[in-house]
This record gives C-alpha cells, sequence and structure tokens, in this order.
C-alpha cells in the first residue's frame, strides 16, 4: 500500500491548481474540516491557492466555547469562505495567515494575535479506507468536470 503524507497531498494541491471551465464557484484546495477541543472551542483551517472568486487564501474558523463564529482570512471577506455565512458570523477579519508545514504529517496554523494551532495528523484504517476508495473513482465525471482530486489517482 502507497502512504502519501499530509504534506505530500498539499504540495500537489498547491502546484495543480487549474480550475475547470465552468460558471460555477470553483476552489482548488486542501483543509482541516473542523476540530473539537475539551475547552469547547473548535477550530477549522482551509487552503485554496486558486479561486474563481478572487485569489487564493487562507483561512482560520474559530467558535468560541459560547458558540460564535468568525474567520480570520488572507483575502477579504467577499472573496474567501466569510461570503457564504453572512450574518451567521460573530467576526470576519482580513488578517494575516500562516501554514508552515513542520514535518511531512505536522502542520502549523496561526493568525498573529488570536491563534497558533499545531496539527499532528496519522495514517488510520479510515484514512486509508476512504484513500482507497478515491483512487479508484475517475477523474472527470461525465460532463468533463473533475469528480476526483489528483491526489487520489
Amino acid at each position: 500500500m502507497r502512504t502519501t503524507t499530509p504534506q505530500q497531498s498539499a504540495a500537489l494541491a498547491e502546484s495543480e491548481t487549474a480550475l475547470p471551465e465552468d460558471a460555477a464557484e470553483q476552489f482548488c484546495g486542501y483543509a482541516v474540516m473542523g476540530v473539537p477541543f475539551s475547552s469547547g472551542h473548535c477550530l477549522a483551517f482551509r487552503r485554496f491557492p486558486a479561486s474563481s472568486v478572487g485569489p487564493g487564501y487562507h483561512a482560520v474558523w474559530l467558535r468560541t466555547p459560547d458558540g460564535q463564529w468568525s474567520i480570520h482570512a488572507d483575502a477579504p471577506p467577499e472573496v474567501s469562505c466569510a461570503r457564504y455565512f453572512g450574518t451567521a458570523l460573530h467576526e470576519t477579519r482580513q488578517s494575516t495567515v500562516s501554514a508552515e508545514w513542520t514535518s511531512p504529517w505536522e502542520l502549523a496554523v496561526s493568525v498573529p494575535g488570536v491563534v497558533r494551532w499545531e496539527l499532528g495528523m496519522k495514517a488510520t484504517w479510515t484514512t486509508a479506507a476512504a484513500t482507497a476508495v478515491a483512487r479508484h473513482m475517475p477523474r472527470r465525471c461525465g460532463d468533463g468536470t473533475a469528480c476526483c482530486p489528483p491526489w487520489a489517482g
């Protein structure tokens, strides 16, 4: 079985940024969907090096224990994740957001003055099974649009 590290998958997402020609909004990249903490906080991270609605960007989503969401992105709210949430957000800020791979399995994400998040990842049977399924999906759907990310094939 071939093991691809998260850092390798992210590097491929950074390099393969061609978006399908389509009127729909398109994004190319990778994400940490959301991680809840025992404190009641929840963090999520998005890295889209290509977007059909504006420049590529990084975004950190933060939910406080009292349920208030904020999105910090290094692109304006009208062309980043915040455009989809409107009044559901307590706060939207254009901020410096950085992501640094400190090892093939570790990512440090930070928004200065707000959060520094160090993620350690590992391969599990669940991620191996999902990747195995993804490798057997077609690269293109019947209408010619991308169905499967390039790292899966």
